[in-house]
């Protein structure tokens, strides 16, 4: 700011008097007494074409009055100034003729009168006459100035403040443009902020204030984006829909290139703009299937128990060629249900916050996957019915996926937990015995609760049996059928299974719905289910030694291992398929018993899995089948029983790809040598395996630094996963060796590494108390002998190279000679001295 303090004394007479009748008790020291600023904003630049405004008053305490003599000295660098002195601030036009009450300046330097009737306020609007951007870059000078004397000049002593108004050419405005959001795969919309350097954007044209955008795909480099201007408020973040000739919507893709610049009216700002290429998503897209309730008490499948706590989760992975769990990743979560708004009697509590009559559903909750590459959703739901559904969308890297889930009250199955093929049917010699052991759970897996029993009924050959009834604990009863027949050809059985739960207040039993005998509902569908057991006149066997699918007695496929751990249910995990239908049971019928196992194997029967064992029961045509996975190259040895009869099945499983490598060497060595260094290959299970062959993936090289070198540095491992290489070191080479082996892996490779110290062989003695201290080291193969005063009292061969020292107690004080000799012609006496 700028005011010329200088004041003129007061003329006395009556033309002066009448000239300044409004002018009374002015302070004769007082500063900044003219208020002068911009109408809006705080800037004083402007762009080259635009009306700029300034409002003039007087300050507090000065005499309101004076305001009606506030005139302006305008001063431009270069250009005619076109300008309207009134009460407001008024848009100037530039080009052509002059509007109402608008004028010119005659001159680069023109007092202007403010021609205001107010006393409170003036205003000075004005602008480059014939202005546009590519003009020069201009300053113009305005004075506000009290023409106390009414000559129309500024001159000593007169209140004033004086303001540079500069009009900026377009091309040297400095935007600072950014996009509000990297631009990813999949964006539809482009947004922006842009920020204008020191220029009033208050005053200038809202509608004209815009960001221009562009989108080029980056192979041929053409534009597909259509809508590209877009209007922004002042600093705010905007977007404009991508969309290509004849609007068609195109999302982003990798590779694209997307630009952003600042624009005011049909003229861009500034030279630069900001750019951006679209990288390639760093996620697996994710698919239905990965959108998961988490298995628990009240989870199962794609229902959960009425108004209980559950979880869903996303499963979110990397782009490797085997994907992992991609921790750290945010995911958005938006939560709906099949009724839509919750109220006061149906909420639902989404990561702990409850939505109400007053708190809506969460659509875009920010959720980050865990370790396990996992975005977990809790739910609790309340006031719920069975049926009503909660849908939970994730979206992640622009893709979405989405999985309902349907509320389910309880439905209770009753299974036999030896029974892996959910079979109703079992087969048994005559006057044998079948038990079942029965669980009763819910479809969530959760045993029934409160008093509940099975009511069991036999029909042996026809002849309906006495019921009997055990007890349910913990969900489980075993109960047994036992067959009475004599007649030479029996006839078949049956047993009638029942479910009954206990009133708690009148005691009364009743029959229970639950699903059939050996399935698994989400509704109740029966009160009773039926078993048939087949009879046969002689002990069930196997028709034939059962043998791997398509395969002799032994099978000498190549199977690569299965980790246990890794077996999932999907079919084609390299398991071995074993004992299809072709090799059923001797007695063709269904409910025969099997016990398969194996030690360190794993069998699959349908989707679940059991280490070592399992048993199942044969099909409608005596057939059964199970999968095998092994982990250890080699035979395995699979055993079948069914009744007093034992059959086995021979597996050759061979070893997996080549992905671990060891370094066997010493930790010292003698120098002057050359080393035998062994590299062992292995799969991730450990079995040998064979390496490739060099510059190929699952090769193998070693190299080193410090002391020596190899003598070669590519390997090949043999089929017993051994690659032996000389390491070749100096009679001088004394010094440590840093060995490292790498096995080409492709995308990541393994590397193993390990320090060998070479030395000299040397010896050393001392004393300490009543003992003499020998030691030698780096005298691996040689012989090391100790005489004290002439007497030997040590020899031996070394079997190390590392640093080995022997004590040898005197009983009496004295000095002592000791001779040391290491074969090889190292021999040394030292006299020492103990007690």
């Amino acid at each position: 700011m700028s005011n010329t303090l200088f004041r003129k004394g007061l003329v006395f007479g009556t033309v002066a008097a009448l000239a300044t009748s409004a002018l009374v008790g002015t302070p004769a020291f007082a500063a900044d007494e003219v208020v002068f600023a911009p109408t809006t904003g705080t800037s004083y630049r402007t762009l080259s074409d635009q009306t700029f405004s300034l409002s003039a008053s007087l300050a507090p305490g000065q005499v309101a009055g004076n305001a009606v003599q506030i005139k302006y000295l305008i001063e431009a660098t270069s250009g005619a100034v076109r300008y309207l002195a009134s009460t407001a601030a008024t848009p100037i036009v530039t080009a052509g003729a002059v509007a109402a009450g608008q004028l010119d300046t005659a001159s680069a330097a023109q007092v202007v009168a403010s021609g205001a009737t107010a006393v409170s306020s003036n205003v000075l609007s004005f602008a480059l006459k014939a202005s546009d951007a590519t003009t020069a870059t201009t300053a113009v000078k305005v004075t506000a100035f009290v023409d106390s004397n009414n000559d129309s000049l500024l001159t000593a002593g007169e209140f004033n403040t004086v303001r540079t108004v500069t009009f900026v050419k377009y091309s040297e405005v400095v935007p600072t443009v950014a996009f509000s959001s990297t631009p990813s795969v999949g964006d539809t919309t482009l947004k922006a902020t842009v920020a204008l350097a020191d220029i009033n954007t208050q005053q200038l044209t809202a509608a004209s204030y815009l960001a221009a955008f562009t989108a080029t795909t980056v192979s041929a480099g053409t534009a597909f984006l259509a809508v590209a201007d877009v209007q922004l408020a002042s600093g705010a973040a905007t977007s404009a829909a991508l969309t290509s000739a004849g609007a068609v919507s195109r999302p982003l893709v990798a590779g694209d290139v997307v630009t952003a610049q600042a624009k005011y009216g049909t003229t861009l700002l500034g030279a630069a703009a900001t750019s951006a290429t679209v990288a390639a998503r760093t996620i697996t897209v994710p698919v239905t299937a990965d959108v998961t309730a988490v298995t628990g008490d009240n989870a199962a499948g794609l229902f959960a128990r009425t108004n209980s706590a559950f979880a869903v989760q996303l499963l979110v992975k990397d782009t490797a060629t085997t994907p992992a769990a991609k921790a750290g990743e945010v995911v958005k979560v938006a939560v709906t249900t099949s009724f839509g708004a919750t109220t006061a009697g149906k909420t639902l509590s989404v990561n702990g916050t409850v939505s109400n009559a007053t708190v809506v559903l969460p659509t875009a909750l920010s959720v980050t996957t865990d370790a396990a590459g996992k975005a977990i959703v809790n739910l609790i739901p309340a006031g719920f019915a069975a049926g009503d559904t909660i849908t939970v969308a994730y979206t992640v890297q622009n893709v979405t996926v989405s999985q309902t889930f349907a509320m389910a009250d309880a439905a209770f199955s009753i299974t036999d937990s030896q029974d892996e093929t959910a079979s109703a049917n079992r087969a048994i010699a005559k006057g044998g015995t079948v038990s079942f052991n029965l669980e009763v759970k819910d479809q969530f897996g959760v045993a029934i609760a409160g008093s509940a029993r099975i009511k069991t009924t036999p029909t042996i050959n026809a002849v309906a049996g006495t019921a009997s009834y055990t007890a349910v604990v913990a969900g489980k009863a075993t109960v047994s059928l036992v067959d009475t027949q004599t007649a030479a050809t029996p006839g078949n059985d049956s047993l009638k299974i029942e479910l009954e739960t206990q009133n708690a207040s009148t005691l009364n039993w009743a029959a229970s719905a639950f699903a059939g005998f050996g399935k698994t509902a989400v509704q109740n569908t029966a009160a009773t289910s039926t078993v048939d057991v087949a009879v046969s006149a002689t002990a069930p066997g196997f028709a034939s030694s059962p043998t791997p699918a398509g395969a002799a007695t032994k099978f000498t496929g190549t199977v690569t291992p299965v980790e246990y751990t890794a077996v999932t249910g999907v079919a084609g995990d390299n398991g071995v398929s074993l004992l299809n239908v072709a090799a059923g049971l001797a007695t063709s019928v269904a409910g025969q018993k099997v016990t398969i196992s194996g030690t360190g194997l794993l069998f699959r029967v349908g989707t679940k899995n059991y280490a070592d064992t399992v048993t199942l029961f044969s099909g409608s045509a005596g057939a059964f089948a199970v999968t095998v996975y092994g982990k250890t190259a080699g035979d395995a040895t699979v055993t079948l029983v069914t009744g007093t009869t034992t059959k086995t099945a021979v597996i050759t499983f061979a070893a997996g790809a080549p992905v671990l490598a060891s370094l066997v060497a010493p930790a010292q060595a003698q120098v002057g040598q050359a080393l035998d260094i062994v590299v062992n290959v292995t799969d991730k299970w450990g079995n040998p395996v064979a390496s490739a062959a060099a510059n190929a993936v699952g090769s193998l090289t070693v190299s080193s630094t410090g002391t020596g070198y190899f003598a070669s540095s590519a390997l090949v491992a043999n089929a017993a996963g051994k690659a032996t290489v000389k390491y070749i070191v100096g009679t001088a080479d004394i010094g440590t060796a840093y060995l490292s082996a790498t096995l080409e892996l492709g995308a990541t490779d393994f590397t193993t590494a390990k320090s060998v110290e070479f030395g000299l062989t040397d010896g050393d003695v001392v004393a300490g108390g009543k003992r003499v201290f020998v030691s030698a080291e780096f005298a691996k193969g040689r012989t090391v002998s100790v005489s004290i005063n002439g007497k030997r009292v040590y020899s031996k061969v070394q079997t190390t190279d590392n640093a080995v020292e022997l004590a040898f107690t005197q009983r009496r004080k004295g000095t002592y000679t000791v001779t040391v000799r290491i074969s090889g012609g190292i021999t040394f006496t030292e006299k020492v001295t103990v007690g």
